[in-house]
């Protein structure tokens, strides 16, 4: 089954106003990518590729959020600040 973008998104809590992890998300990264914490990202929120280069030298790494569910806040707050 495909998703939308905006199905991947957090969403806000409506009695707190706090941000929460969006649930299929992070089901799919506990199912995949989760030990004692997150595998992509040390649990930081951030995937850090900068640095990598193609084998033809060309610099590709960026800043990435984690699909975890600290990325996915961290991803929510930046939004919003923006």
């Amino acid at each position: 089954m495909t998703m939308k973008a905006d199905e991947l998104n957090p969403v806000r809590d409506d009695e707190t106003g706090e941000w929460k992890p969006n649930e299929r998300l992070s089901h799919y990264w506990v199912k995949h990518y989760a030990t004692d914490g997150c595998t992509l990202c040390g649990n930081s929120g951030i995937i850090d590729t900068r640095g990598l280069k193609s084998p033809a030298g060309r610099p590709f790494g960026r800043l990435n959020y984690c699909i975890c569910p600290n990325g996915q806040i961290k991803r929510a707050v930046r939004r919003e600040m923006c």
